[in-house]
């Protein structure tokens, strides 16, 4: 049976990981952030090809964090369902640049997959709500 609630003890957890990422990408530190997904893990962005494993991930993050258009982001969860060994978070996500400007903003889906006593983010999908330009 899988419960709703962003007071559950998995949500708890997933939240506290969806904090520790985006305190990662602040720092730049990208493998902290690869070390967050499962060895599996696939990171999903939108106009681009899926992201395998975590060296991947981390390479492709280091990218953006070494671009310097992103800065900061924040995740913010609207709906955490524990399914027990998986759970599925829905948000939305803002990207700021480096002076706090607005890059980009939109809603992610996530799945997580418990490893030992864990969440871990094993499918990461994210889109903009900003029109193509």
């Amino acid at each position: 049976m899988s419960k709703s609630s962003l007071e559950s003890d998995a949500a708890k957890a997933i939240i506290a990981n969806d904090r520790i990422w985006c305190d990662a990408y602040r720092s730049g530190d990208a493998a902290k952030i690869a070390s967050l997904y499962t060895e599996d893990g696939q990171l999903l962005p939108q106009n681009s090809e899926v992201v395998s494993g975590q060296e991947n991930i981390k390479n492709l993050l280091q990218s953006l964090i070494d671009g310097g258009v992103i800065a900061e982001v924040e995740i913010n969860p609207s709906e955490i369902i524990d399914n027990g060994d998986n759970a599925t978070e829905i948000g939305v996500y803002i990207m700021k640049g480096p002076d706090s400007n607005i890059v980009d903003k939109g809603k992610y889906i996530v799945i997580w997959k418990k490893v030992g006593d864990e969440f871990k983010f094993y499918r990461d999908m994210f889109s903009s709500d900003l029109p193509s330009q």
